[in-house]
């Protein structure tokens, strides 16, 4: 017989439209700083690299009576950190291979370091546009 896997401990933030609610987002997931079998470098990793995609999708809706966007965070117990981000904004012409830009320069930073930072970044434009973050869980670290 074949145990079931377990269930994902799940994390939502509705109206995430505004620089404050980054910060609302970041306080939701402290939870995750005490469970046991997350690597502090792994939860670091992922939440650097959420705070970097959210904090993009915010810059372009910011302004806009209509504009939402929810996050849902799951962790997989033993196996991985997931995000999906959905926002009604427009869609966004996304290079998510892009090189990271040289010391010196200001922008276009984001996506190169959460994608350094993820096992999978993916970005489906439509209505709504949707995000996939995951970072496997590395034991030991």
């Amino acid at each position: 017989m074949h145990s079931a896997a377990p269930e994902p401990a799940e994390i939502v933030v509705t109206r995430c439209v505004a620089p404050v609610d980054i910060e609302r987002l970041q306080e939701a997931l402290d939870p995750l700083r005490s469970v046991t079998g997350v690597p502090p470098r792994d939860l670091i990793l992922f939440e650097t690299a959420l705070v970097e995609i959210i904090g993009n999708i915010v810059q372009t809706g910011e302004g806009s009576t209509m504009f939402d966007a929810v996050v849902t965070v799951r962790l997989w117990p033993g196996d991985r950190l997931e995000a999906e981000l959905r926002d009604n904004g427009t869609p966004a012409d996304v290079d998510l291979h892009r090189p990271l830009p040289d010391a010196m320069q200001e922008h276009g930073r984001g996506l190169p370091l959460a994608r350094s930072a993820l096992d999978e970044l993916r970005y489906d434009p439509g209505d709504p546009n949707r995000w996939l973050l995951v970072r496997r869980l590395r034991q030991g670290t």
